[in-house]
């Protein structure tokens, strides 16, 4: 059968979510919650700096356990 797979990549950088970035990634992350037909949610960073800090500032674990978030530059 065919799975849908939903997803949305972040060019976000820097030391610290700020204002727009935050409000931006957390909007990202409320949408690929909300979206009930995918069978696969993932938020795609670029770096794993950022990716800690999203994890970390939304509580991703608790808040969105059916997101996964992945660095994409990460070998």
């Amino acid at each position: 059968g065919r799975r849908k797979l939903v997803a949305e990549v972040k060019t976000t950088s820097g030391e610290e979510l700020r204002g727009p970035q935050a409000d931006a990634i957390k909007n990202d992350l409320d949408r690929l919650r909300a979206d009930k037909s995918a069978e696969y949610k993932i938020l795609i960073l670029l770096s794993s700096e950022i990716k800690d800090r999203v994890q970390n500032r939304f509580n991703v674990r608790e808040n969105y356990p059916e997101i996964e978030i992945i660095n994409a530059l990460e070998s």
